[in-house]
């Protein structure tokens, strides 16, 4: 179902923790809410659910308005069709698979023989169809993750809420369970709100993605927009984006100069005015070599001062000379025959290069 949020507002006191959100999460649309710890993803997620209630806006789950502090409606959380996957997973480990995932049902009354039906047909989804007499003291956590999960859908809700569900797992097993998350939520059709501060997830599970600061929607698009035009510094910093300089018009179109070294960088043609800029480079835009490209407009020397090896990939910090230090991700079959101490060359296109505030407005 169609989620809208207009205008929501939510204070601790006299500080907002949540301010102006406007957002629209389409039927069967996966949004990711992206940000730092205290940014307010996780409370806008709870109004959602019901479990904090806004000072201010209006929040629509289909047809039902759920919200609206001008007409003083609230539905209750158990009544607005929801199912939420927590960080910590709930589960009840005197417990079997079973009886942790029927539990809902039972608060519900419903009939032995359609709960049996409804959570076999959760455990299938979730990959755990068999394990539904073993106790769940003996399961791993990517196991018990599976069954919080398979327990918010056994409810067959209108929506689906993840709290940053795969935080609490090893880097194999969550890279894992995000493909599987993706696939389920595509074969059927859910909507859902996902909460994470790892850019990483946020890209491959969401259809949309909206990154907050201090309690506000900073950028809202695709996880294509995002990535590859970030509206300000810190938002490209939280990305990924290890090489962030600040800088000065130089007078010339597209030259800028770094604020704290006498270093100058070509740009495509940008218009950004103030003094709050900075331009960006991706490490993986950078293109490292062992001699001097020719006519390029921004290439500098440097000495290597980390060279560290990453399978697929060699990571780079080299110093430039009268220059800053700057990260280069090469690919392993393009990598320069350079370690710590080398002398290289760093190259960067202009088209490469983001001239980019440094907050959004």
């Amino acid at each position: 179902m169609k989620v809208t949020l207009e205008n929501i507002d939510l204070k601790y006191g006299d500080s907002y923790a949540v301010r102006g959100v406007n957002a629209e999460i389409e039927d069967g649309q996966s949004l990711v809410l992206l940000g730092k710890s205290g940014c307010g993803k996780t409370t806008t997620m709870r109004c959602i659910a019901g479990l904090e209630t806004p000072a201010r806006g209006r929040i629509t789950i289909g047809d039902q308005v759920v919200f609206d502090s001008q007409k003083n409606i609230n539905v209750p959380s158990h009544k607005r069709n929801v199912g939420m996957v927590f960080q910590s997973y709930a589960v009840w480990p005197h417990r079997t698979i079973f009886e942790n995932v029927a539990f809902p049902l039972q608060m519900k009354k419903v009939g032995k023989k359609e709960i049996t039906q409804r959570v076999d047909e959760a455990l299938v989804m979730v990959g755990l169809d068999g394990f539904q007499n073993r106790g769940a003291s003996l399961l791993s956590g990517g196991q018990m993750q599976r069954v919080a999960l398979a327990r918010s859908l056994v409810m067959r809700p209108s929506v689906l809420l993840l709290d940053e569900p795969l935080s609490n797992l090893d880097a194999r097993l969550r890279d894992r369970l995000r493909i599987e998350l993706r696939a389920l939520q595509q074969k059927l059709n859910l909507t859902c709100v996902y909460v994470t501060h790892d850019q990483g997830e946020a890209l491959a599970l969401g259809d949309r993605i909206a990154l907050m600061q201090h309690g506000r929607l900073a950028q809202v698009g695709t996880p294509n927009d995002i990535y590859e035009n970030p509206a300000s510094a810190t938002i490209a910093d939280f990305l990924g984006v290890s090489n962030i300089f600040p800088v000065h018009k130089n007078g010339h179109p597209g030259v800028y100069r770094l604020a704290d070294h006498r270093l100058e960088l070509s740009t495509a043609e940008y218009s950004l005015d103030g003094n709050a800029i900075a331009a960006c480079i991706r490490p993986e835009d950078v293109i490292v070599t062992t001699q001097r490209a020719a006519g390029d407009a921004n290439s500098w020397s440097g000495k290597v001062k980390v060279a560290s090896y990453q399978g697929a990939e060699v990571r780079y910090l080299i110093e430039l000379d009268d220059g800053p230090s700057i990260e280069a991700l090469v690919s392993r079959r393009d990598c320069p025959a350079a370690g710590t101490g080398d002398q290289v060359w760093v190259n960067a296109s202009p088209s490469d290069i983001q001239i980019l505030p440094a907050e959004v407005a």
